[in-house]
């Protein structure tokens, strides 16, 4: 399929994102859209979403409410997208939630569950809906958000380290099938000021973390740079 116009014409990448209304999802899309790419975003947060749609216009193509982890909501949206010549040259699969700090059998199974639906199911979701388009396209480089605690364990995280753990290993298992030129990498953004590490960190420690759009600035020409080269990685944000 031929792409319309609007997007022929467009400058810069194809960037699709979840978990775009805070944090680093959020400074991100401004990011990416300051540098003149087109953008589809997602969020739980309809008001949130709204506010940051309307920072990133001209560059945004479709910003959709939704729960990642609502497979039949993400299919509607990937072929809406897709249906209308968006295919990513970049998908951030950004989306997640972690548990409270507490040990693992003090968390509720809903505590629990929920992390998992997000982080693991959300993510999931995002990569299946999307890749076959990809895959028609022969191009585009998928990027799950993993974090350090994907990649060793902490105390009183268990939720959110499992998540994270199962990150890591869906993405390397993606990579081993994906053709080239497309590529799968895992990617810890860092240790960032948002609401989910003010929910682990005590406040002095919290308030000396990076802000967001400082992190952004960096991460958006290292994410765009990801190709096939770094297929099945472990990365990390630089800095």
């Amino acid at each position: 399929m031929q792409p319309p116009p609007a997007f022929a014409n467009a400058v810069g990448r194809q960037v699709v994102l979840t978990g775009a209304t805070r944090g680093i999802g959020r400074a991100l899309a401004l990011e990416l859209g300051r540098g003149g790419h087109r953008l589809a975003v997602c969020g739980r947060d309809r008001a949130a979403l709204d506010a940051v749609a309307a920072e990133v216009r001209p560059q945004l193509v479709d910003a959709t409410a939704l729960d990642v982890s609502d497979a039949v909501r993400v299919d509607e949206w990937a072929d809406k997208l897709m249906s209308g010549g968006f295919v990513p040259d970049l998908l951030v699969n950004n989306a997640g939630a972690i548990n409270r700090p507490a040990a693992f059998w003090e968390l509720s199974a809903d505590e629990f569950d929920h992390v998992v639906s997000v982080n693991v199911l959300g993510v999931a979701n995002v990569a299946r809906a999307f890749l076959p388009g990809m895959l028609r396209a022969r191009r585009g480089v998928l990027v799950n958000m993993s974090s350090g605690w994907g990649r060793f364990a902490s105390p009183r995280v268990s939720a959110y380290c499992a998540s994270k753990f199962a990150v890591e290993g869906l993405t390397k298992a993606i990579a081993s099938e994906l053709p080239a030129p497309l590529a799968a990498v895992a990617v810890s953004p860092g240790v960032i000021r948002t609401a989910m590490t003010e929910v682990v960190f005590e406040r002095p420690q919290y308030e000396q973390l990076q802000r967001p759009d400082d992190w952004a600035r960096r991460a958006a020409p290292f994410l765009l740079q990801l190709s096939r080269e770094r297929n099945g990685e472990s990365a990390a944000v630089p800095g």
